[in-house]
């Protein structure tokens, strides 16, 4: 992965999060966080440029482990649907 694609993949994450980080709520846990971080991931692995495929797997991948090491018996796959409700990307 050359740097270019790499500047390109975070900048498109800090994108993805800005609407995000204006909604989050003051208890906001840990756990919850990583989510929001392995969406913006999942987002970024379903590009059409297979290094950011590469880039969103591997990113995804990291937070989901941080979310089962932490919670291990929580399907966090049903909980990303709150990330397709289009109003959470609203700001």
């Amino acid at each position: 992965m050359t740097m270019k694609t790499m500047i390109a993949a975070a900048a498109l994450a800090l994108s993805l999060t800005a609407g995000v980080a204006t909604a989050r709520q003051a208890g906001e846990t840990e756990s919850q966080r990583d989510l929001t971080c392995m969406a913006v991931f999942l987002a970024i692995a379903d590009s059409q440029d297979p290094q950011m495929q590469q880039a969103g797997t591997i990113g995804s991948l990291f937070f989901y482990g941080r979310l089962q090491g932490r919670e291990p018996g929580v399907n966090w796959f049903e909980r990303l649907t709150v990330y397709a409700t289009p109003s959470i990307w609203s700001s």
